[in-house]
């Protein structure tokens, strides 16, 4: 892959505060900025009107399309679907770069990821600094 045309940026939403999906717009805006696609899987909330089963259907072609999916937790907010997306991810042979706030990042992440990060900031500049420009990626 010679650029990254695509981020799929995921982290708790269901069981999130406002604060904490809102953070994320930082991300969306950066990685626009510089030329990238994002996209939002709570967005999907508001689309999925006729059940679970429609939400889940637009998040995962949204994720099967993505170059990178850029999945953010949180310290002390618990989710659900984030680790299905990052299941997700890895089974649709997607590059995962995760967000870990924590000192000891659990094994499930370490095995899934190909990049971690300890926070958004980092993660955004690899995207579009390393990545992009260097063209080396796992």
């Amino acid at each position: 892959m010679s650029k990254v045309n695509m981020v799929y940026v995921g982290g708790p939403i269901d069981l999130a505060d406002k604060e904490t999906i809102t953070s994320r717009d930082v991300v969306h805006m950066h990685l626009n900025n510089d030329g990238i696609t994002t996209y939002n899987p709570s967005g999907a909330f508001h689309y999925g009107g006729n059940g679970d089963h429609q939400l889940k259907t637009i998040n995962d072609f949204a994720l099967s399309v993505a170059d990178v999916v850029l999945l953010i937790f949180k310290e002390k907010v618990m989710t659900i679907g984030t680790s299905i997306e990052l299941q997700n991810a890895r089974t649709a042979r997607r590059i995962i770069i995760v967000v870990s706030p924590w000192d000891v990042t659990p094994c499930y992440i370490k095995a899934l990821a190909d990049h971690i990060f300890k926070t958004q900031d980092e993660a955004v500049d690899f995207i579009t600094n390393t990545m992009n420009n260097d063209n080396k990626m796992k």
